[in-house]
């Protein structure tokens, strides 16, 4: 995938969460905020979700996540609450794969279930929820031969219908690498890409 963006040095996720070990946390950018893997930078009011990681908070500022060439961003979002999060996963299948262990959000079929159950634990209800993804390109040969892209789009629609979800909006596929961005206060949900006019999923 393509690894655009900020780098995401400073890192925060919830203690305990996930079997991944705790580190230290950032000050929350709204109310309630929580980050889970290679993620939680706080820069000017924005949480940064970085690759194998996510972000769930509410009310207030913006969830992002860039670099989303043959990785999936996945974003869920209660308009009644003004909660959100977004995660961002690189590889579809976690089986038979020994990082599932250490890095599980690396793995869609794993990330997408853990985004949803952090969203309901910060109040989140998925009888209201609107989910959102983007990503899955094809960005390089190596992803052409083993449609990394393609079978990681796949794996997010497959989690979103077992958790009974319907995708309300998405931008998948194509040669180009995207940024994913999440407004809390208003649900504004908007795509990304170097040269292109930014497109709103919500």
């Amino acid at each position: 995938p393509a690894f655009g963006g900020p780098p995401s040095s400073h890192q925060s996720p919830a203690p305990g969460g996930f079997g991944l070990p705790p580190r230290a946390a950032a000050a929350p950018a709204g109310p309630d905020a929580r980050g889970v893997g290679r993620s939680l930078a706080q820069l000017s009011g924005s949480i940064v979700v970085g690759i194998s990681a996510l972000s769930v908070a509410r009310e207030r500022g913006l969830i992002i996540t860039y670099g989303l060439g043959s990785c999936v961003g996945v974003a869920i979002y209660d308009p009644a609450r003004k909660l959100g999060g977004i995660c961002h996963y690189m590889l579809p299948d976690s089986r038979q794969n020994s990082r599932a262990a250490t890095d599980p959000l690396m793995f869609g079929d794993l990330a997408v279930p853990a985004l949803f159950e952090a969203f309901q634990r910060q109040g989140g209800d998925l009888a209201r929820a609107e989910v959102y993804i983007a990503g899955g390109a094809s960005v390089a040969a190596l992803n052409d031969v083993f449609d990394i892209g393609g079978r990681n789009v796949r794996v997010a629609r497959e989690a979103i219908v077992a958790a009974r979800q319907r995708i309300r909006g998405e931008e998948c596929g194509g040669r180009a690498s995207r940024t994913l961005s999440l407004d809390l206060a208003t649900g504004e949900i908007l795509i990304t890409t170097p040269g292109l006019q930014p497109r709103r999923l919500r």
